[in-house]
């Protein structure tokens, strides 16, 4: 019986699992995927807001770290730089912002 006792936890653990790691961040009441999506957008205004958004969700889901990466590739010098700020508050490479951005500078 002590073998049984030992293992319970265990797969009471696991089965818990996948619905936490299903739940995704929402920053503003919408989806990482939506701010993903809205770095693809034509307006300024909104690709910049999905940097920062995107920034704001990575502190708890680094899921948004690539996307992130890639917005320092923006043909916007705005978004560059704020995709820069955005990974060097979490902890980025400094090296790979200012490969891609060299008009960033830290703080």
């Amino acid at each position: 019986m002590k073998p049984f006792l030992s293992v319970t936890p265990c797969l009471v653990l696991l089965t818990a699992l996948p619905a936490a790691s299903g739940a995704e961040t929402h920053y503003q009441g919408k989806p990482v995927r939506h701010w993903v999506q809205m770095l693809q957008n034509k307006d300024l205004l909104r690709r910049q807001r999905a940097v920062v958004a995107l920034g704001q969700i990575g502190r708890s889901d680094k899921t948004a770290l690539p996307a992130l990466r890639d917005s320092l590739k923006d043909d916007d010098t705005s978004v560059r730089i704020a995709a820069a700020g955005a990974l060097n508050a979490l902890g980025a490479d400094p090296e790979l912002t200012a490969r891609h951005c060299p008009r960033w500078r830290p703080p």
